[in-house]
């Protein structure tokens, strides 16, 4: 049993239609034969002839026709079952038959095609409005920078785009439905400023406003807000649209802007140099206040004016071809004046050295060009200072040399002199003071020496790790015999354990002997200087202190400086270059270390205080117990023990 499967293809083919069409009118004609006797009504075909074309077109309804009309002369025109035609009249009504199937394929095949075509067309224009309005919400939904939404008339939001909901916070379910003042603030709300806006639209047609606007966590934004008004072909109002933008960042920017360009203005004229812009013509367009001060010329009577009456008219020329090259050379800034200085002319026609630079820039399609000068009259006459100070030194160093060649033979003659007539008291007095004052002499030189080093960077240090109760040793004995002759007391307190920092033990005992030294000559006869080394805070900390004359406050941030003294009456005998705490300074600085002075006033003695790093000093932090060493003028000469070597237990 073969089964056949017909799809609706297969049923809607026209030929089919057709033979079907046929079949069933047939049956039809032969059921309704006895009601027309021996007039079938074949022209019922037609109906068949329509259908077989609608669904086929003109070939299948032609086929629908030739198939009626012999199934007609087979079936229905005598004789039946036979394709003869007995009568003529018969004939003419197959042939009339015919004509009209053949007709009606033609007509209703072409209306078909019409048909067709119409419904193409309303398809096209159907999808083509589909695709416009998808092409449109893909638009409006793929906006995110805008905040697309419409209103029906009364203000309520009927449609909500991702711009919206990314700008505002709000999904499209949270807000489709509710009145646009959600959006603004309470204060806006309750002045009717949503109402007024709509009203506006609604009166010019187009309304555009700038206010701020609140999201969906309370936060407010600037907003640059169009709303508007939607109306139909018969002019009603049927509601708004409204285009939303986040405006703060870019608000920002402007007060940014604004304020950078009013800090430019502000650098500009609070510049210490002076700042000068000219066109291409080399006429002044900005004169800050600096140029106003430097050239001693007003702002408002320099603008305007040519660039050439502040240049010596020397230079003018080369000045003006200077300027000719670099807007040629293409090179946005240049140091001017790179051969040697150049020189400006104030207002008054005073002429100064002058360092300068220049650029140029473009501005709305005009060349300007940008100096920026600075006077460095002060400069030159520092730097002829500093020359005049690095001849100064050097002829304190020359000086030194020659200085120091002569002593020795000067000592070695008074030694000879000591030697050769023991027994006379004057040759003994004579050699005495030459041999102090050659003593006293050899120190000053060598301060010279040390601060011709100091200046010039030559000090060196060999350091190495050394003890501090080593240092003080050196340096009391070399400062002893001052000591001793002014008769005065020296208290000496170091920790018990070893204290070590790492230096060169040279340069420390002199910086230590420095100020026992100092101490000595500023204290009276008879009077106490107290040394003193502690730890604190990772550092050894030295302390020197007297009791004579202190030091005037004003004098104090000036006593490391070179060559500065307090100020000695005439009485007396000890004094100095002023150098013995500059060097002092100097020596402790290459060490790491900073030293300060301390005074309560004139009469109350001073104190100066040096900090060391130290090395290995955790036993620094442990108590400790504090020695001194004491000489006293109240001593006898012949009992004083060698400074610094008699030991005793402070009560």
């Amino acid at each position: 049993m073969i089964k056949f499967k017909l799809n609706q293809r297969f049923l809607l083919n026209g030929y089919f239609v057709a033979a079907l069409s046929t079949a069933l009118l047939l049956m039809l004609q032969l059921s309704l034969r006895p009601i027309f006797a021996e007039a079938p009504t074949i022209n019922i075909f037609l109906s068949g002839v329509i259908l077989a074309t609608y669904f086929g077109g003109f070939k299948a309804g032609l086929f629908a026709t030739v198939l009626s009309a012999f199934v007609s002369a087979y079936f229905l025109v005598g004789p039946s079952l036979s394709l003869l035609v007995a009568e003529k009249r018969e004939l003419l009504r197959l042939l009339l038959f015919s004509g009209m199937g053949a007709a009606l394929s033609v007509l209703v095949s072409h209306l078909r095609k019409l048909e067709k075509g119409a419904l193409q067309v309303a398809i096209e224009q159907k999808e083509e409005l589909r695709a416009s309005d998808e092409r449109f919400r893909l638009l409006v939904d793929g906006v995110r920078d805008y905040a697309l939404f419409m209103l029906d008339p009364d203000g309520r939001i009927v449609s909500w785009n991702a711009g919206a909901e990314r700008i505002k916070g709000w999904s499209a379910d949270e807000v489709i439905g509710r009145h646009v003042s959600l959006f603004y603030t309470r204060e806006d709300r309750e002045a009717g400023l949503p109402q007024r806006e709509m009203a506006l639209a609604i009166t010019q047609g187009r309304y555009q406003v700038e206010g701020w606007r609140v999201c969906k966590d309370g936060s407010m934004f600037r907003a640059e807000v169009i709303l508007n008004a939607l109306r139909d072909a018969d002019g009603r109002l049927r509601g708004f649209a409204k285009i939303t933008r986040d405006v703060t960042a870019q608000k920002l920017a402007e007060r940014q802007l604004e304020e950078s360009h009013a800090r430019l203005d502000s650098v500009i004229e609070s510049a210490m140099d002076a700042i000068i812009t000219i066109n291409a013509a080399q006429r002044i367009v900005l004169f800050n206040t600096a140029a106003a001060r430097i050239f001693g010329c007003p702002a408002a009577e320099a603008i305007g004016a040519s660039l050439d009456r502040f240049i010596p008219e020397a230079v003018r020329e080369a000045h003006r071809k200077h300027v000719r090259k670099f807007h040629e050379s293409g090179v946005t800034k240049r140091v001017m004046g790179r051969l040697g200085t150049l020189s400006a002319m104030r207002g008054n026609g005073e002429e100064f050295p002058i360092e300068a630079s220049i650029s140029q820039t473009e501005v709305a399609g005009q060349k300007l060009f940008t100096v920026i000068l600075r006077d460095i009259t002060e400069r030159k006459q520092v730097e002829a200072l500093q020359e005049n100070d690095l001849r100064k030194n050097e002829f304190l160093a020359m000086l030194g040399h020659e200085l120091r060649n002569p002593l020795a033979p000067i000592r070695s003659a008074a030694q000879i002199i000591r030697k050769i007539d023991a027994g006379e008291p004057r040759l003994r007095w004579a050699s005495d003071v030459i041999t102090r004052q050659v003593t006293h002499l050899t120190r000053l030189v060598d301060e010279l020496l040390d601060v011709s080093r100091i200046v010039q960077g030559k000090l060196i240090l060999h350091k190495v790790r050394v003890s501090m109760s080593a240092l003080i040793q050196q340096a009391v004995e070399i400062s002893g015999p001052l000591i001793e002759e002014r008769h005065q007391t020296l208290s000496v307190a170091i920790p018990d354990r070893e204290v070590l920092v790492e230096g060169d033990s040279v340069r420390l005992t002199q910086a230590l002997s420095n100020l026992l030294d100092n101490a000595a000559k500023y204290t009276p006869e008879g009077g106490s200087i107290w040394l003193t080394v502690t730890c604190r805070a990772d550092e050894a900390v030295v302390s020197v202190r007297d009791s004579g004359e202190g030091i005037v406050p004003a004098l104090v941030p000036r006593l490391f400086e070179i060559f500065t003294q307090a100020e000695r009456t005439l009485d007396r005998s000890e004094g100095g270059l002023g150098l013995g705490l500059a060097i002092v300074h100097k020596i402790v600085e290459l060490h790491d270390g900073r030293i300060e002075a301390r005074s309560e006033g004139l009469g109350k003695g001073s104190e100066f205080i040096m900090h060391l790093p130290f090395i290995g000093g955790e036993s620094c932090r442990m108590p400790v117990v504090t020695p001194s060493w004491h000489t006293s003028a109240a001593d006898a000469p012949e009992t004083r023990q060698p400074l610094g070597l008699a030991r005793e237990q402070p009560s």
